[in-house]
């Protein structure tokens, strides 16, 4: 008898659907410690709208929100019942098609959670500009009820291409290398704890040097012009002050990790020169953090 070539061709041959969208808050497997929050995803682009669904089971039996079609990327849920784990998942329609289901994200109330304020960014400052390519200290305020802090680094401001990502970051500092030139960057940094996390900070910017650029050891303080020599340095760096009667109150060095080296408290006015002593320092990369009137900077230096 004849075969029927047909029967053996495989019936699934549609073409393969589109990753869904990239969930953003409130962070995944977190607690909060409010009834209403707001659910965040990132844009896909074409998309003429999203499907949402919100549940409290991860089998989504027992739907909150079911199939809702929305045409932004936010989602305000309010009246959340305490202790109750929810969980959620978005895809997009594009071109009248959908797009694979998001990861499935999941949060719980917690009346009781303390969780960690929000951390602010310091350095670079945000639209800071010929930002040095081979390497970047970034530093952040000490956030309320943190115990360790995560960092992401991107190309993008909404951070679905990360360059660099840290998590258990127990100072509040963290250094990166290798930057492209003339390049824009964005970087954000959250708090954790053992109640759960903080949002993410104000997102910060920064552009990196064109090719060809030196890195220039100087810039402004408080509306003042400061400059450090002589770098790289062997003994002595010296740091100047366009003005006498801007303050210094703290000079801090740390090494190319992040890590405090030395520390100086200066409460002196009216001095626009200091001279710091570098000799015992081993060869490689420093940073120094100057600050003055609640204001501060950070200068690149390279100890021979």
């Amino acid at each position: 008898h004849a075969i029927n070539s047909a029967a053996i061709i495989p019936s699934d041959c549609g073409s393969q659907l589109l990753d869904g969208p990239t969930l953003l808050s409130p962070a995944n497997d977190t607690t909060i410690n409010q009834q209403s929050v707001t659910l965040k995803w990132n844009t896909l682009n074409n998309a003429t709208n999203y499907i949402l669904d919100v549940s409290k089971d991860e089998t989504f039996l027992t739907k909150i929100v079911d199939g809702e079609e929305l045409t932004t990327t936010t989602r305000n849920l309010t009246n959340l019942a305490w202790d109750q784990t929810i969980y959620w998942r978005v895809k997009a329609v594009i071109s009248g098609s959908e797009t694979e289901w998001s990861e499935i994200w999941h949060f719980t109330p917690s009346e009781n959670a303390q969780l960690p304020a929000i951390p602010i960014l310091t350095s670079p400052a945000d639209g800071a500009i010929n930002q040095d390519t081979s390497s970047i200290l970034f530093t952040w305020q000490q956030a309320q009820y943190a115990i360790t802090y995560e960092f992401e680094l991107s190309t993008n401001n909404n951070f679905s291409v990360i360059i660099n990502q840290e998590n258990n970051i127990t100072g509040t500092t963290h250094s990166v290398v290798n930057f492209f030139s003339d390049t824009e960057y964005f970087w954000r940094v959250r708090a954790v704890n053992d109640d759960g996390m903080s949002g993410w900070s104000n997102i910060s910017n920064f552009v990196t040097l064109k090719t060809g650029t030196s890195s220039v050891r100087e810039g402004l303080l408080n509306g003042k012009q400061y400059k450090l020599s002589p770098n790289p340095a062997e003994d002595i760096i010296m740091i100047k002050v366009s003005d006498e009667n801007l303050s210094l109150e703290e000079i801090i060095i740390y090494n190319i990790s992040g890590k405090e080296i030395l520390k100086r408290n200066n409460n002196i006015y009216n001095v626009n020169q200091q001279m710091i002593d570098i000799s015992n320092l081993q060869t490689g990369v420093y940073y120094i953090k100057l600050i003055s009137n609640n204001e501060n900077t950070i200068i690149k230096f390279i100890k021979k």
